[in-house]
């Protein structure tokens, strides 16, 4: 049995307590041997969530990474299984999970798009915004 090492309770406050916290891995198990302020979670370790959260940039971005790790466990472990009246079919899960972790990337850019400033550009126009803002055009804004 693994081990999901992270700080219990989880810390609300925390990239990792958030990302814990939608994801819905609150449950956890006393370690072994006992560790004070840290217990043995279902689903991610918090390292495994600060990485998600790290390489996303944002909580968000980590739940989509979060979502896509998961879908590509449920690709490995799609199949079919029926026998009589009986049938489990595990082949939509990942796809349902992916569509999720796109749900949340989209979230991601919009709270990354709220860091830039837009300004228009008319051709043939003096209004210039700072020189410390010129970027690139695209689309007739300045990025």
């Amino acid at each position: 049995m693994s081990v999901n090492r992270g700080a219990a309770p989880l810390d609300p406050d925390s990239e990792v307590g958030q990302i814990r916290a939608l994801l819905g891995d609150t449950e956890f198990e006393p370690l072994d041997p006992p560790e004070t302020g840290y217990g043995n979670y279902g689903m991610y370790s918090d390292d495994e969530l600060q990485a998600f959260v790290d390489v996303g940039g944002s909580v968000e971005g980590g739940m989509f990474h979060a979502y896509m790790q998961m879908a590509g466990e449920a690709a490995k472990e799609s199949r079919v299984v029926q026998d009589f009246d009986l049938r489990i079919d595990l082949t939509k899960r990942s796809a349902d999970l992916r569509a999720i972790a796109l749900e949340w990337r989209d979230r991601a850019d919009v709270a990354a798009s709220d860091i830039f400033e837009l300004y228009p550009v008319v051709k043939g126009s003096s209004l210039r915004p700072p020189e410390a803002m010129i970027g690139e055009v695209r689309g007739g804004f300045i990025l």
